[in-house]
């Protein structure tokens, strides 16, 4: 299963990329697998991501966003994913 991962500003920089492409051979996948797969690989940023991760307070500003719709963290582990889908973490800026 392939799940393209979008970063928004300042996250993507720790990934070096603002999209990555996640490929997990398992039956289901969840936002929270596609997650700790990213950590794994990308360990310097992983504690931002992981909902268990050591940085939580830094994490907590992050969005997850499944195909354009927004999960909150804690459902992370309930969110099937499908081949193709995406997964998109970014902070939401709000100015005047």
């Amino acid at each position: 299963m392939r799940i393209t991962v979008k970063f928004g500003d300042p996250l993507w920089r720790k990934f070096g990329a603002r999209r990555l492409e996640v490929s997990i051979d398992q039956g289901s996948v969840t936002a929270a697998d596609v997650l700790a797969r990213l950590a794994e690989q990308y360990p310097a940023a992983g504690a931002d991501i992981l909902p268990d991760g050591q940085s939580a307070q830094e994490r907590l500003p992050y969005h997850l966003f499944v195909n354009h719709r927004k999960i909150p963290w804690d459902q992370s582990d309930k969110t099937f994913l499908q081949d193709g889908d995406q997964v998109v973490l970014f902070l939401i800026v709000v100015g005047g």
